[in-house]
């Protein structure tokens, strides 16, 4: 779908690479383009009165940020994107998109109908799962990957009290999903999982 409509938009620009850790965009920026997310994994963060960062989701590529500005009016952007994994975007004029082009704005209404689909349907899936579930599908979904996450950014994602989050994840890491080394939370790969325990 989003090859289609990179193809109607006729863009020059080559894909650009980035590491994990990477601001693609801060919060309040002025929106002089999208970004067209092809790989890697983002979260999606805001902050709070105090600068306290709060991070809103997690998407995986193929994306496109900055949408949601764009077609509301805003010339400014709303949230900010760090990279959580190495990947690559190609920029996007906002001013193609502007031109209100029909088979362009078609193929953007498609795509923000299947995301609206998916937020649906994952709401729907994590309204019949307890806390803990949800956690485990959560770093499940991510096996493998080199994301780093901290507990109060899962706490903040998932919605989960911190006591809570304390315990889960230690019945986690005896199940071998996870490591804890210094504050950070690694997700293991489930072809070399290690157990702690008794050996």
């Amino acid at each position: 779908m989003l090859e289609k409509l990179r193809a109607l938009m006729d863009q020059k620009n080559s894909a650009v690479l980035f590491p994990p850790g990477t601001v693609l965009m801060r919060p309040e920026d002025p929106l002089r383009e999208l970004l067209f997310l092809t790989s890697g994994t983002v979260e999606i963060v805001s902050y709070d009165g105090e600068g306290r960062r709060l991070i809103a989701s997690f998407l995986d590529g193929p994306q496109i940020l900055g949408l949601v500005e764009l077609f509301s009016g805003r010339d400014r952007l709303l949230s900010g994107v760090v990279a959580r994994s190495a990947g690559t975007y190609i920029p996007l004029d906002c001013g193609i998109l502007r031109q209100r082009d029909p088979d362009i704005l078609r193929e953007l209404a498609v795509y923000l109908a299947h995301l609206n689909v998916a937020t649906m349907e994952a709401a729907q899936r994590s309204r019949r799962l307890s806390s803990y579930e949800s956690l485990k599908n959560f770093l499940l979904d991510h096996r493998g990957e080199e994301l780093a996450l901290k507990r109060e950014d899962l706490g903040d994602l998932l919605r989960i009290p911190e006591r809570s989050l304390y315990r889960y994840l230690n019945r986690l890491e005896e199940e071998g999903i996870i490591s804890r080394q210094g504050g950070g939370i690694s997700i293991l790969s489930p072809k070399n999982p290690t157990k702690k325990g008794p050996q």
